[in-house]
């Protein structure tokens, strides 16, 4: 695990990349948006997943700088994607609880896409339910303020939490994101069977669209299929990509085949 220090230390130092996952759609596998992923860079070592490192941030003060960074990261390579020929092609990005309730985050949000030119209207913003309901009325103030910007909001995650599904009603939220704990045994356990059906099943009745992640062999895809699951995110598509090699494979229109 890595001190406040060190994290800081790591960003200042470029020891951090963001990686770049296309979410497809279900019917046509076009890429129609892509998750920002922070990996940390080890020498001489393939970048890992900077999850834990984010984690312990997230205690101390740490987590504002790494947030601040990758949304600047992230808007610039959303503008890159753009510039080489990807179009129409939304970003998300996840936003840590503490940095969604810290204030001035709307406008330190909208200072940071000003400044790489990217259009708020192609943000799809991701939060834990938990992050959304550590203070529902002052969730739903910012809710506010980011749709009147066009940004969509995403519940990540969705079915891990300890939110009530009361607050699908209260929040105005876009889509639901269904976490790969869910989606690894799909297609042959019960329990996540029915789980994933009744996600997807009131996701559409409430009008929400969905994503559901962790996808990674075509037995999972024949089950979301089946469920009519708007949008698909897993190696059996794409995996996590440098901006650089994420433009060029978006740009030459490869991915995995669905057979």
């Amino acid at each position: 695990m890595k001190s406040a220090r060190t994290i800081e230390k790591a960003v200042e130092g470029e020891d951090f990349e963001l990686h770049y996952q296309p979410i497809v759609d279900r019917v046509s596998g076009r890429a129609v948006a892509a998750e920002a992923l922070l990996r940390w860079r080890t020498p001489g070592q393939h970048p890992g997943k900077a999850g834990e490192v984010a984690a312990e941030a997230e205690e101390g003060s740490a987590i504002f700088q790494l947030d601040d960074w990758s949304m600047s990261r992230a808007f610039t390579a959303a503008c890159e994607w753009a510039d080489s020929g990807v179009t129409d092609l939304r970003l998300n990005l996840n936003l840590s609880a503490r940095e969604f309730y810290k204030s001035g985050i709307i406008g330190r949000l909208t200072s940071s896409m000003e400044r790489s030119g990217f259009d708020p209207a192609m943000l799809n913003l991701e939060l834990t339910e938990t992050s959304a309901i550590e203070d529902p009325e002052k969730a739903m103030k910012l809710f506010k303020k980011l749709k009147k910007l066009g940004i969509e909001i995403w519940l990540d995650d969705f079915g891990t939490g300890h939110s009530s599904l009361a607050w699908l009603r209260y929040f105005p939220v876009d889509g639901l994101k269904i976490p790969g704990t869910f989606v690894e045994n799909l297609a042959t356990d019960h329990k996540d069977l029915t789980i994933v059906t009744a996600i997807v099943t009131m996701a559409g009745s409430l009008g929400l669209k969905v994503i559901a992640e962790g996808v990674e062999d075509q037995d999972q895809l024949a089950v979301l299929d089946d469920l009519e699951c708007d949008m698909i995110q897993g190696y059996l598509f794409y995996e996590a990509l440098p901006i650089e090699t994420f433009c060029e494979q978006l740009s030459s229109g490869c991915s995995q085949s669905r057979s």
